[in-house]
């Protein structure tokens, strides 16, 4: 009687533990789960974000008035950024990056130049308000955003 008393001291654990290891299992998968439908909310709400950092700067007006071209948008990441490629204006600067500051609810506006395989930092602007960068596009570049 010990010895079986022994096997099934041995046994019972074990099979607690596989019970164990199969319900982490299915909590790790549902936590990937739930990791994977924040990431595309984010995603989702990174893109909310870029079209209306566009729409703050003049929209498609914005666009023909100035010459830019969107380049790039990230919207993976914490923070959405936004770059353009800009035409030719008084400050040299060819690019810009635009990057939005969820937690702050602030901008950041890189003036950046590129010639070959430098790149310069013309002029950066952090923690700017949305109301001030059209007019902080135009003190820098001296482009018109609006009539």
């Amino acid at each position: 009687m010990p010895f079986f008393l022994c096997l099934i001291q041995k046994i019972i654990p074990r099979l607690v533990s596989l019970n164990k290891s199969k319900y982490i299992y299915q909590t790790n998968e549902q936590t990937i789960l739930h990791m994977e439908a924040q990431t595309q909310e984010n995603k989702q709400l990174n893109e909310r974000f870029i079209g209306e950092m566009m729409n703050q700067l003049g929209g498609h007006r914005f666009l023909v008035m100035t010459g830019s071209k969107p380049l790039y948008k990230d919207t993976t990441s914490a923070n959405p950024l936004i770059s353009l490629k800009l035409a030719r204006n008084t400050s040299k600067a060819t690019h810009l990056k635009i990057t939005y500051n969820r937690s702050l609810d602030l901008y950041e506006m890189k003036f950046i130049r590129i010639h070959g395989r430098n790149m310069t930092t013309v002029k950066e602007c952090a923690g700017l308000y949305s109301d001030m960068l059209q007019t902080t596009f135009t003190s820098v570049t001296g482009l018109l955003t609006q009539f």
